[in-house]
Order: structure tokens, then sequence, then C-alpha cells
């Protein structure tokens, strides 16, 4: 299977009611239940942009050696603020999107790996930042977000 293409959120890690990690789709994680702190109007409205915003992630893999997290404009924001931003250089876009941020990849040993940018030590030894880039599904596994090959 080649990995080039667009991938998108098929799944994402939450805690359900008894602390227990599992894996719900983009919709059961839009309609969730609120966490405990999200009290006040103005925090569920920013709780809810942003589980729409994580939702919207969408990841390019190139076949330069680049996985690009990308995400959609947010809403509200105009053209104008836009065009301002990436003139700053506060806002890169990449096909349209919003450029979150991206990891190297590589072929190796079979497989498919890339750099996490995680950092550490294990019993005192540096511990490689590149791991697995897919599950034993195929899906694509970041930071509790699993994406599928769409194209």
């Amino acid at each position: 299977m080649s990995i080039i293409g667009r991938w998108e959120l098929g799944s994402i890690r939450m805690l359900d009611e008894n602390g227990v990690e599992k894996y719900v789709t983009p919709d059961e994680y839009l309609n969730s239940p609120m966490p405990p702190y999200r009290t006040t109007e103005s925090d569920i409205k920013n709780e809810m942009k942003q589980r729409k915003m994580t939702v919207d992630t969408v990841l390019s893999v190139e076949d330069d050696g680049k996985i690009y997290s990308l995400m959609p404009v947010p809403e509200g924001i105009s053209k104008e603020q836009l065009d301002m931003a990436v003139n700053a250089g506060a806002v890169k876009l990449k096909n349209g999107l919003m450029l979150i941020d991206s990891y190297d990849w590589k072929e190796e040993n079979g497989g498919y790996i890339f750099d996490s940018k995680i950092q550490g030590e294990a019993l005192g030894e540096k511990v490689s930042p590149w791991i697995q880039l897919l599950d034993d599904e195929g899906c694509i596994n970041m930071i509790g977000m699993r994406f599928v090959k769409v194209d």
C-alpha cells in the first residue's frame, strides 16, 4: 500500500466515563459530554470550536519525505485577515489549508516510520524519536488520532 496521499481523521482516543481509553468516531467525539471544567457558555463554545478544528485536521503524506498536518481556515476568518497573517509569516498555507506542522517520514525494513519529534530517555539512554507510522489496521496513528487514507 502506498502511503502517499490525503488522510482524514477516522477516530480519536478519549477516556470513557470509567477513565478507560477508547477510540471514538469524529461524530462521537463532537457529541461527547463536555469536560467538567467547561461550565460557561463561552467555555463550551471554545471547546466545540477546538473539537471541530481537531476533527477537520487532515494529513498530506507526500513523496518528498514529509507528512503535513493541515486544517481548514477557522470559520469567521476573512480573506483579508488570512492574507495579513500569511504575509506576516504567522500562518502558512498548503493546498488551501493552514499548515499546523510537518514531520519527516521514511521507509525502513519494509515499513514506514516517522520522526515524532518526541525527545526522551529510557534507563539513561536516549530514545529515538522515529516511530512506526502505521498501526496494525493500516491507519496513521499520531498523538491519539487515527487517520485513514482517502486518496
